[in-house]
């Protein structure tokens, strides 16, 4: 824990500049101290496009499930439109490019390769894109993706296993009238 008189009862996730700030008798900033820090947050503020802090980005979650699974759709929806339907004609024209191409398992290549992209910075592009009031917020609704790309998941496993199911059966059946 700091022990610094200037850091107690501070919110965590907000910018502390006042380590190094001159400081009057009664341990309030000076005048111009206060003329500089606020010149400084106004400097900042514009620094991402959202308005966010910028230096709450080493805060944020490392890895995002939601933009891991839904990738493009996530991006329309987390960072804005135009992210989404550029992702979407990318993703798509690599995959046919690479598929047709190069090698057969192209599409899926690229798919992965734009899963591990949104994963890895999903909360980053989100936090520069996006106003939110806090990280916490931040956090909550991308749990929400995450909860329905879990549900997307599984749903979609089980649709895979029902039409595997059923397709052994049929193909099962039609032996057996062959023979």
């Amino acid at each position: 824990m700091d022990n610094n008189p200037n850091n107690m009862g501070q919110d965590p996730f907000q910018f502390n500049y006042t380590d190094h700030t001159p400081m009057n008798n009664n341990g309030y900033m000076t005048q111009s101290a206060q003329q500089t820090s606020t010149i400084f947050n106004e400097l900042y503020q514009e620094t991402l496009p959202s308005g966010n802090n910028p230096y709450d980005l080493d805060k944020l979650p490392k890895f995002n499930w939601g933009a891991c699974i839904f990738t493009w759709f996530w991006a329309i929806f987390n960072i804005n439109p135009a992210w989404g339907i550029i992702s979407l004609i990318a993703i798509t024209v690599l995959s046919l490019v690479l598929s047709l191409l190069i090698t057969p398992i192209g599409s899926f290549l690229v798919s992965i390769g734009a899963m591990v992209f949104f994963g890895l910075k999903g909360n980053e592009l989100s936090w520069k894109y996006r106003k939110y009031e806090s990280i916490r917020l931040l956090v909550e609704i991308q749990k929400k993706w995450t909860i329905a790309g879990i549900i997307y998941i599984c749903v979609s496993l089980l649709f895979f296993i029902a039409f595997v199911t059923i397709g052994g059966v049929l193909f099962a059946s039609l032996l057996s009238d062959v023979f």
